[in-house]
């Protein structure tokens, strides 16, 4: 080895150590790419947003029409800059929406106080809509006395949906099970399953996957079982609804679940109202961490950490403002941003564009045409790092040292 290059790899190893042991590398929270705003003059909300497999979004929830103070489901589609290509509005309200395999949609919310699912095409028009009760045979479209919502949906591998949410006995003076309903992909009930005390206690459900082995994970909260109070609440079945395990998180005081997702290792993450659990593929749990704030969504993200999305009241300029976290895999604090003006603002969906950026989506009082209206932000993935004065200094003398060294040697007879 050549003293040269024996010098060139000391300098380069204490290059690597200052710049890793040094305190001050940091990574700068994204700026803001585009931002929109969609609704009118009435109540306008959306709680469920996707990327689209043209590169666009699609957002459901619902809108109040003229400021008519009658709200209906909506349905938006835009393109990958955000401008709204078509919106549609249908009977009821919605909660939760996926892409299907033939590129149309499916929504899920509620309807005359019963789960709804809508199937559209690829323009939202529809193509059919079914809804569901406990305790009434399908044909009796009548309002119900118990309330019925479904929260959360998927398209599962055999083209049919599964969807959950809360529902409520006739008799239970408000008391709430969850409920999972399995169809076919024509919306027919297939089976059903209800997980709980029987009514007696509040338990609810806003997230449903289908989990690699085939079965579901449903994630909500439970106030008949844990510490105390309410907790966050996984509850894991097979692939025809029978229950494997169930798991809490969270202490004596109130701790809902706000989404959750199969991790890329088989375990869960679950966005609660006070941070961010990490599970095993049994729900044991990993770790947990806070951050300030509560969270309504979150994704894992292309480099194996999580980024969140939620509401905080403790900074930024209003009452709520979007609260946007973004953690590395162990979940570890990497950058943290909020969006917001004067009035009430929360996010309610985080999803990871095919270009490395990110996608908000929530309620605004502060912008728009109306009382509240859907706020649509897209951030940058740029991490720029900030080095300290001591790391630079230790680049500016390895590379005058290279430098040098170099010309010595070519110097040489």
């Amino acid at each position: 080895m050549s003293r040269t290059f024996a010098v060139l790899s000391i300098l380069f190893t204490l290059l690597l150590a200052a710049i890793l042991v040094v305190p001050g590398v940091a990574a700068e929270a994204p700026s803001v790419e585009w931002q929109k705003t969609y609704g009118g003059v009435g109540f306008d909300m959306a709680l469920s947003m996707i990327q689209t497999a043209d590169g666009g979004y699609a957002f459901a929830g619902e809108s109040q029409v003229n400021a008519s103070g009658i709200n209906y489901a909506w349905l938006v589609k835009t393109d990958a800059y955000g401008t709204a290509l078509w919106n549609k509005t249908y009977g009821g309200t919605f909660r939760s929406v996926v892409q299907t395999v033939d590129g149309g949609y499916a929504i899920a919310g509620t309807f005359a106080n019963d789960f709804l699912l809508v199937k559209t095409d690829a323009d939202g028009n529809g193509l059919w809509s079914r809804h569901y009760d406990p305790f009434k045979p399908p044909e009796d479209r009548n309002m119900s006395d118990a309330q019925h919502h479904a929260w959360g949906l998927v398209q599962t591998v055999d083209g049919g949906y599964a969807l959950t949410g809360m529902t409520e006995t006739p008799t239970s003076g408000g008391s709430t099970d969850v409920w999972l309903v399995k169809t076919d992909a024509d919306g027919n009930v297939l089976w059903n399953k209800t997980f709980g005390d029987g009514g007696e206690r509040v338990d609810y459900a806003v997230v449903v996957v289908q989990t690699v082995d085939g079965g579901y994970a449903i994630g909500g909260g439970t106030n008949s079982f844990g510490a105390g109070g309410q907790d966050a609440w996984i509850v894991k079945t097979d692939a025809y609804g029978n229950e494997q395990w169930n798991k809490t998180y969270g202490g004596a005081t109130t701790d809902g679940l706000g989404s959750m997702i199969q991790t890329n290792d088989g375990g869960f993450a679950l966005a609660a109202s006070y941070g961010l659990v990490k599970t095993d593929a049994y729900g044991n749990e990993q770790w947990n961490k806070t951050y300030g704030g509560g969270f309504r969504s979150l994704v894992q993200t292309v480099d194996g950490g999580y980024a969140l999305a939620g509401a905080i009241d403790s900074s930024g300029a209003g009452v709520y403002d979007f609260w946007f976290v973004k953690t590395d895999a162990n979940g570890n604090e990497q950058w943290n941003k909020t969006f917001g003006g004067s009035g009430q603002d929360q996010a309610s969906s985080v999803v990871q564009a095919v270009d490395g950026d990110y996608l908000l989506q929530g309620s605004t009082e502060s912008y728009g045409a109306g009382n509240r209206d859907v706020w649509l932000i897209k951030t940058t993935a740029a991490v720029i790092p900030e080095f300290s004065s001591v790391v630079m200094l230790a680049v500016l003398i390895t590379v005058t040292l290279a430098v040098s060294l170099a010309f010595r040697r070519k110097a040489r007879p």
